[in-house]
């Protein structure tokens, strides 16, 4: 026989671009946990609910009230995105355990990338949601950063989740969608 190496063996060594793969695996699963998030959340909002967060002024809540009016607007793109999300982690993490490791890598991957693709791409996000639905209905419906700004150093006072603050110097007053703060 000749002295050649089995595909049961690594054939490589960490390279650039395996750190340019494992980056974008772990956007996707990221991207894959949001998604499947906002899947549940949105799926498990009742209309009157999203109107009654209208009511209180919570931040997301008109656009809460659209996504909930057309479920089937939002549910078929968000599923397929998760599909996409997953099956491209699975794959690149396949490509990089044949490279790494052979033919058991790409075994050894498949069981973990089941359980990491399961775990944290599915159920953790969708039982959060379950436990938290206002929260992750709110965060899916509007998932920008809800930056807390101090209008006033001396007392301290904050706008939660404005988006504009405006000052009028006549009234000492800041203003914003959210309600009025005066200095």
């Amino acid at each position: 026989m000749t002295g050649t190496t089995g595909v049961l063996v690594a054939t490589g060594s960490f390279s650039p671009s395996d750190a340019v793969l494992l980056v974008v695996v772990v956007v996707l699963l990221a991207a894959s946990a949001v998604l499947a998030l906002a899947e549940t959340s949105l799926v498990r909002m009742s209309r009157p609910k999203a109107l009654a967060l209208v009511e209180d002024g919570r931040r997301g809540a008109k656009q809460l009230v659209r996504l909930t009016e057309n479920p089937q607007g939002f549910l078929n793109p968000v599923l397929l995105l998760v599909l996409i999300c997953q099956l491209v982690v699975a794959t690149l993490v396949g490509i990089l355990a044949a490279h790494w490791f052979g033919a058991w890598g790409v075994v050894a991957a498949t069981v973990f990338e089941i359980v990491v693709i399961f775990v944290l791409g599915e159920a953790v996000p969708k039982n959060w949601a379950v436990h938290h639905p206002e929260r992750a209905a709110l965060f899916s419906a509007d998932p920008r950063p809800n930056f807390h700004r101090d209008n006033d150093r001396k007392s301290g006072g904050r706008i939660q989740g404005c988006e504009a603050v405006d000052f009028t110097p006549n009234t000492g007053t800041y203003s914003c969608h959210c309600g009025r703060f005066e200095v």
